[in-house]
């Protein structure tokens, strides 16, 4: 995590951001070639503001910022042969975190 000093406020610049690689794989129980998931990224972010001496944070955190879809379970349809269903990843989340440590 990166970090910055905001003049002489007692508060800094806080930022971070990852990148993680999925590569291909066979999303189905059974190796149908079919389900195979071609590789993927996800980047997340992660910004905002501390006080120097760590009692208070405010931080915006985005994970899968880009809002990169696709299936990571695939399982064949149990009433309809020849069909499937799926599990995706979580989509785009963008939260707000307050902490105020006042110990």
């Amino acid at each position: 995590m990166a970090n910055r000093e905001i003049g002489n406020t007692g508060w800094r610049w806080v930022g971070n951001v990852n990148w993680s690689f999925i590569d291909k794989v066979n999303t189905g129980s059974d190796l149908d070639p079919e389900k195979v998931r071609d590789a993927f990224s996800l980047i997340n972010i992660q910004a905002g503001i501390e006080r120097a001496d760590g009692r208070y944070e405010i931080m915006l955190t985005g994970r899968n910022v880009t809002d990169k879809r696709v299936n990571m379970l695939v399982f064949d349809s149990v009433f309809q042969s020849g069909s499937w269903h799926t599990f995706i990843n979580p989509p785009r989340v963008i939260g707000l975190s307050v902490r105020a440590n006042l110990l």
